[in-house]
């Protein structure tokens, strides 16, 4: 007689067979969901340190182009070239600064009211096309950036001394005219934690 032959999988065999199986499944699962992730975060992170190399190359390009010359307001008064207001979580930066256009290989000089305004992660640059004001004049308001954890900024005096205002509150000078030699600011994203950045106004040598 001879012996039984045995031609398919037992239900044991199965059963392992569907355990390795699951286990595969998930560890391919876990390492394309890691994948995707790691790409995703990379992608913020990228998006982040273009926004924030945009914000520090529009605040080198204004900075470094202060005009110690007064504002005046609809009644004539004058106001400081450059001063500050608040501070942490909500403040503005009012700034005069020059301008240089080419039109048609001529070079046309003037000056700009710039402002910088920052609240709840957000900052916009606006600016006048004339730096005093008049009735119905209104600002053209650009958001740098929605995503900001923090922004600060801080003023180098003549005497190098930094100050969280500007002008600084003890000044007996002309405080119209008053311009900082440096500004240190200190971005934060969630995406890629603080930066600081110096900038060099040209002021005071």
């Amino acid at each position: 007689m001879k012996p039984l032959t045995q031609n398919g999988l037992t239900l044991l065999e199965l059963l392992v067979a569907f355990a390795l199986l699951a286990v595969v499944s998930v560890l391919v699962f876990s390492a394309i969901t890691h994948t995707l992730r790691s790409r995703e975060i990379m992608a913020r992170q990228s998006d982040a340190w273009r926004e924030l190399q945009h914000i520090v190359m529009v605040m080198e390009s204004d900075f470094s182009r202060l005009v110690e010359r007064p504002r005046r307001d609809i009644g004539g008064n004058r106001e400081a070239a450059f001063y500050s207001q608040g501070g942490g979580e909500q403040f503005s930066l009012t700034l005069v600064v020059h301008r240089a256009d080419t039109v048609s290989g001529r070079r046309l000089s003037n000056l700009r009211q710039v402002v910088y305004n920052y609240s709840a992660g957000v900052l916009l640059r606006g600016y006048w096309t004339h730096l005093d004001h008049f009735p119905g004049a209104s600002a053209h308001n650009k958001q740098l950036s929605g995503n900001l954890e923090r922004l600060e900024l801080v003023y180098l005096g003549n005497e190098k001394h930094w100050y969280s205002q500007w002008p600084p509150v003890n000044y007996s000078g002309d405080r119209v005219r008053l311009l900082p030699r440096a500004i240190k600011a200190r971005l934060e994203m969630p995406e890629i934690g603080y930066v600081e950045r110096i900038f060099l106004t040209g002021v005071g040598g």
